[in-house]
């Protein structure tokens, strides 16, 4: 009997373009444009641990030959991903806060946004309340402009005197 010898093809080359452990890097779970494998982006290859959450554990869980294949860049963006879930005790949103270049980019045009929070100092009685609500830790003159805010609504639900409101839906307050 004549047995045909097998050559081992690479597992890289056996990925789709979409998976997180293909060597361009790119995942599907992101909904920016996708760039060739030559221009894949550094910040999303070795930082944003979105793939390694949304793609790399389930495969890796499900497929027992790729477990093998798990090189020293998944389990860097792995205990990135820890590193993140443990801070996120501490400090609200702290991926998003200080290391997504996508937040930093919408916070730019937050002053375009349709969705506006509108403050009115004169009915204002200054009691705090809007900013202990803030989960970003905003003062109440920064509420209405800061590309920091991220358009939540705690604040105008927890303001008594409502000086505090979406544009577009502003009822006049009542003077206590």
């Amino acid at each position: 009997m004549h047995t045909a010898e097998i050559t081992p093809v690479p597992v890289k080359s056996r990925l789709p373009a979409g998976s997180p452990l293909h060597p361009c890097g790119k995942s599907q779970t992101h909904s920016a444009p996708a760039a060739p494998c030559r221009h894949a982006q550094a910040f999303c290859k070795y930082l944003c641990p979105s793939g390694t959450l949304f793609g790399a554990i389930p495969l890796l869980s499900t497929n027992e030959i790729l477990r093998g294949q798990a090189g020293g860049l998944f389990f860097w963006k792995l205990g990135l991903l820890l590193g993140i879930v443990l801070l996120s005790v501490k400090v609200y949103r702290p991926f998003c806060q200080y290391l997504c270049p996508l937040g930093a980019i919408y916070g730019w045009f937050n002053r375009f946004s349709l969705v506006q929070i509108h403050w009115e100092p004169e009915y204002c009685v200054s009691c705090g309340a809007c900013e202990r609500a803030c989960p970003v830790a905003l003062s109440v003159q920064e509420i209405s402009r800061s590309p920091e805010c991220i358009r939540c609504g705690k604040c105008v639900g927890a303001c008594p005197q409502k000086c505090l409101h979406f544009c577009g839906s502003r009822t006049k307050p009542t003077q206590s």
